[in-house]
């Protein structure tokens, strides 16, 4: 992407050299404990916090990764009362000095990317590849919007709109978090993000080395809890000015509704799942066809929007020449093969 903006850094994990180096990266964090909590600015919380609960590394349940405190649904307005305060004062620092920011976030990412590695595979269940990937998507953002905002935003443009409330999901806990957060600070806005009841100690990590790249404490709070009511209480308010979310339709489509009825001049960004197919005609190579519906169908366990639910194909028949003319087609048949994340690959 040069000279417009640097690439993420990269491993090659089936370089022997890179091996040693991420099991180097890693190693320090295996039995490391993160702790998550809310926060925002200076504000004492503790009269809105829930009790502690463990984390536990989902492929290993008996590695407890760290603990969270949620934050109680009357918690949000207190948040909400210390973003719109800073946001202003956010709003005025000049876009460059904000894309400067954003550059700095990455740069921290990649500096600890063992920590974010280890965080990534412990809480969240990655497999090395899934973990390195998303590390590097995070940075990409944060390069990405800075870079946009050099590029395409005036400072004599008001883009700012207020405190916008991020929620991010668990199968993308990084990437997504970092992306929603990022797009909204560089224009000038406050968040408050709450991130997936499941991964709130790689969010934690994330909002510390945002802090660290410069991101003022009162303009990023986060917010851990459950959707149902720490989500709902944040996306109901009426002091918000959008709502960024990844998550199931139905969510976007509640989120929608509270939003219509108490506060209808917010905005509402929602990516939710779909079913997503591809298309393999009787000229594709089928080797690559193979490992392209097994990569997007079954890489993060089957876990992203955009996997490949189904496969539309169409072979030739056995009683047809495969070396016929364009004018004369072999006899063709079409086959839908429906995926499900649970089938098993042999």
């Amino acid at each position: 992407y040069q000279p417009a903006r640097l690439n993420s850094r990269g491993w090659d994990v089936n370089d022997a050299a890179d091996q040693r180096m991420l099991a180097a990266a890693i190693e320090p964090f295996v039995q490391t404990r993160w702790q998550a909590a809310p926060a925002i600015g200076s504000i004492d919380l503790s009269a809105w916090l829930e009790t502690p609960q463990a984390v536990c590394n989902p492929a290993n349940p008996a590695d407890t990764v760290g603990t969270v405190v949620a934050l109680t649904a009357d918690g949000a307005a207190v948040m909400l009362a210390c973003a719109q305060a800073a946001q202003p004062a956010w709003a005025a620092v000049t876009f460059a000095q904000r894309a400067a920011v954003l550059e700095q976030i990455a740069d921290g990412y990649e500096q600890h990317a063992g920590e974010l590695l280890a965080l990534l595979i412990r809480e969240a269940g990655k497999n090395r590849v899934d973990a390195i990937a998303e590390v590097r998507e995070a940075v990409d953002f944060c390069r990405y919007y800075a870079q946009q905002a050099r590029d395409g935003l005036d400072d004599s443009a008001a883009v700012a709109t207020g405190v916008q409330v991020c929620i991010s999901p668990w199968n993308f806990p990084l990437a997504i978090f970092t992306g929603q957060i990022v797009a909204a600070l560089v224009a000038g806005n406050a968040v408050i993000a709450k991130p997936a009841d499941q991964t709130p100690l790689i969010a934690a990590r994330a909002v510390a080395l945002m802090h660290e790249a410069g991101v003022p404490a009162d303009v990023l709070g986060l917010a851990p809890g459950s959707g149902r009511t720490i989500g709902a209480a944040l996306t109901a308010s009426p002091a918000i000015a959008g709502v960024c979310f990844t998550g199931s339709t139905a969510t976007a489509q509640q989120i929608d509704r509270s939003l219509a009825a108490g506060n209808p001049q917010a905005t509402l960004v929602a990516e939710t799942g779909g079913i997503n197919a591809m298309i393999v005609d009787s000229t594709a190579l089928l080797e690559a066809s193979v490992r392209d519906i097994v990569q997007s169908a079954f890489q993060s366990a089957g876990q992203r929007c955009r996997r490949c639910a189904c496969c539309l194909c169409r072979t030739t028949s056995p009683m047809s020449s495969s070396r016929c003319s364009p004018a004369q087609p072999p006899n063709s048949v079409w086959v839908i093969l429906f995926i499900r994340p649970s089938m098993s690959v042999r």
